[in-house]
């Protein structure tokens, strides 16, 4: 074995480079952020939602705008309704669903895919929760046939709640911010010529480090190596 040899052996350089390793530090705290956006989002659901059952319980209407009130309204399936004679298995089908949504967050935080792409995420994530929380422990007639408690009546478009804004918002704001990096993404024509343009390094510095010969001139001879140049 070469002294070469020996050194890319010892130092891991020799053949492909290795790749990147993703530190743990970069990782817990996009961890970190992440898990008390989903905790703080969660729980303003779930306080929202009793103070709704506490205000508004008794029939009261609260008028925001000419269109708008806060106004109680349980929701046995999903949005608009939709689903409600399905009962449980439709409990079984958002379970499915928000554990999905989970796996998916968990990916992008441990590919660092972007902060801004995990905390959107996260917001998804715990407006999903929030909802099936309604759905899990506020169950009474049996398991997983709780309803959702919404209170926010728009009477032109749905009534509807704190989680539904996470969910419905952070969607679409995470779809907007994907698009958006895929269009600043250089495609594959731009990379190589990026490569190819450059300082022009590579072209003028040959293997060993010496610089090209500079090309002649219009009417110069190349000179002859080992020998003085001719004049013509």
């Amino acid at each position: 074995m070469s002294a070469a040899d020996a050194t890319d052996t010892a130092g891991g350089t020799g053949g492909a480079d290795p790749a990147p390793a993703v530190t743990g530090p970069a990782v817990r705290t996009g961890a970190v952020l992440v898990a008390v956006t989903v905790v703080l989002g969660i729980a303003l659901d779930q306080l929202t939602k009793w103070w709704a059952l506490d205000a508004l319980g008794d029939g009261t209407v609260i008028p925001l705008l000419p269109t708008t009130s806060f106004r109680l309204v349980f929701n046995p399936g999903v949005a608009f309704g939709m689903g409600s004679e399905i009962g449980p298995a439709l409990t079984v089908v958002l379970i499915g669903v928000v554990l999905f949504l989970i796996g998916w967050l968990v990916t992008h935080v441990r590919r660092r895919e972007g902060l801004a792409n995990q905390l959107l995420l996260a917001v998804v994530v715990a407006g999903a929760c929030g909802n099936l929380a309604d759905r899990l422990f506020r169950a009474e007639d049996g398991p997983l046939t709780g309803h959702v408690v919404d209170f926010i009546a728009v009477d032109w478009f749905a009534v509807f709640n704190v989680a539904d804004i996470f969910t419905t918002c952070g969607v679409l704001a995470f779809a907007v911010l994907v698009f958006w990096q895929e269009g600043r993404r250089p495609t594959d024509g731009e990379a190589e010529g990026d490569d190819t343009t450059g300082t022009g390094t590579a072209a003028q510095d040959d293997a060993g480090g010496t610089p090209a010969a500079a090309t002649p001139a219009p009417g110069e001879e190349r000179p002859t190596p080992g020998g003085p140049a001719s004049t013509g």
